[in-house]
């Protein structure tokens, strides 16, 4: 007889009839508790006394930010029973990279009714499959044959805002845009075109049902993307009609479409798993490159002096005769504005909640803490972008950091922005070409001022997702450049 089936007759035979077994499940259940509290392997690492028993909810604006634990407990806080934080730049790289990590449970909350894509997908061979399905779609080769798209949608972003800023000039020529909106307007139709086979119109209309559904997920008030009737039906159609059709259009949904027809049956994809995947490209390609643009204005606007620079920066390249944009070519090596975008990035992680993922063997870290195999960890990449240990003055907004020579050179070993891993972000050269032509093309075409009330409304931001301000508009004034 082993030991459980002796405490069990034990129990059985030595207990009253009238035991109260909800009672002692409870307090079985309160006994785990204290063991893990103060027994795990977790217990030495510093945190919060609550936390040691009870976790807060993932999606929660309200509970302290993981930058507070970080800065009163370290680079390593308990967070949960079973979970812990990190912002150490070398815990984080064994965990996504060296030892490559699965993604947590909390990623099947982001499913909701639909099919797993690859931002939330758990299972790493299938997620390795996934990926190499739909990585061809955002190569630098072809990335580079959608610059026409790029080019026709923010030549209309550039229309849009001269029609904004006639409508609302004043004495000085200046006229009032809200370019946190606008830029929605602008990433949204560059995914339209770029993703499925046409424009949103958002520039025009500045409404789609599909920009109702990204703003109620991202602000944190539900999973609405795949529930959402008019989203739903809208993409579901677009992906109909382009299976049906004999025509081809040189886009990331043909792309995807065509794996209908592999040779191997393991390489297709259906129309919901189609779905799932171009609804991802919505999201990760609108809202966070929208906002980083934006972010990257405000931060200007504040410190005004890397505002000169970028413009003597960008006012070295000529345009084309009969052109108001760059080609990809002239400014994707420009030192100051790269410089301008990574310190953006840096300072305004979109990924600010953190990243999730559950440990599957024991594991010894930094001072010989061990993790056990079922413990939750938390790359709060974020924290360490900002932690004094990698940056001097690292809440200062400092493009000179990145530049050649800067003394001292940048900590790109706690530098994530596209993530990284095997699950790191793979539309990083699109969000990056798309960053330096908006922002490159703001600057030669307009002279733009802060308004003081906005800039004091900009500090107010908001996490869930992703990283925005919270009151959605951020509004600068403007006016065309003299040529």
């Amino acid at each position: 007889m082993n030991h459980i089936e002796a405490f069990s007759k034990y129990f059985i035979f030595t207990f009253p009839e009238n035991i109260n077994f909800t009672q002692v499940g409870k307090i079985a259940a309160t006994g785990l508790k204290i063991q893990s509290a103060f027994f795990s392997p977790l217990g030495d690492i510093p945190g919060p006394f609550s936390k040691r028993f009870f976790e807060g909810s993932y999606f929660s604006k309200k509970k302290p930010g993981k930058r507070d634990y970080h800065n009163k407990y370290g680079h390593l806080v308990r967070i949960g029973p079973s979970k812990i934080s990190v912002s150490d730049k070398d815990i984080i790289k064994q965990i996504m990279v060296t030892e490559d990590f699965e993604k947590s449970s909390i990623y099947s909350k982001m499913k909701g009714k639909d099919e797993w894509n690859t931002f939330n997908m758990i299972d790493k061979d299938t997620h390795k499959q996934r990926r190499r399905l739909v990585s061809s779609a955002f190569s630098i080769k072809y990335i580079k044959s959608l610059e026409p798209l790029f080019e026709s949608v923010t030549e209309s972003f550039v229309k849009r805002i001269n029609l904004d800023t006639e409508r609302t000039k004043e004495g000085d020529e200046f006229g009032v845009i809200d370019i946190w909106q606008l830029l929605r307007c602008l990433t949204l139709d560059v995914i339209g075109e770029t993703a499925f086979g046409g424009t949103f119109n958002m520039l025009e209309n500045d409404d789609h049902a599909v920009s109702r559904a990204i703003v109620k997920l991202t602000r944190g008030v539900e999973f609405v993307f795949y529930t959402s009737p008019l989203a739903d039906k809208f993409v579901s159609n677009i992906i109909s009609e382009r299976t049906h059709s004999k025509e081809k259009r040189n886009d990331i949904l043909q792309i995807l479409v065509d794996t209908q027809h592999a040779k191997n049956t393991k390489d297709r994809m259906n129309s919901r798993q189609i779905a799932s995947e171009t609804g991802l490209f919505l999201i990760a390609g609108s809202e966070t490159t929208s906002n980083t643009i934006g972010f990257a204005l405000i931060e200007m606007c504040r410190n005004t002096d890397v505002l000169t620079e970028l413009y003597a920066e960008i006012d070295k390249v000529d345009l084309d005769e009969g052109r108001i944009l760059f080609h990809q070519e002239q400014i994707k090596n420009l030192p100051y504005l790269n410089a301008v975008i990574k310190e953006t990035m840096r300072l305004n992680h979109v990924a600010s909640m953190g990243l999730e993922r559950m440990v599957t063997h024991d594991i010894i870290i930094k001072e010989n803490i061990v993790v056990p195999k079922g413990t939750h960890v938390r790359c709060c990449l974020h924290v360490a972008q900002i932690h004094p240990d990698y940056w001097p003055e690292p809440l200062t907004f400092n493009p000179n950091r990145w530049l050649k020579n800067a003394d001292p050179e940048p900590c790109t070993d706690a530098f994530f922005p596209f993530s990284l891993g095997s699950r790191n972000c793979i539309g990083k050269d699109f969000s990056m070409n798309e960053m330096r032509l908006v922002l490159a093309t703001l600057i030669k075409n307009y002279e733009i001022k802060p308004i003081s009330e906005q800039m004091k409304a900009s500090e107010e931001k908001h996490h869930f997702l992703t990283l925005t301000i919270e009151s959605g508009s951020f509004k600068v004034r403007m006016k065309p450049r003299a040529t």
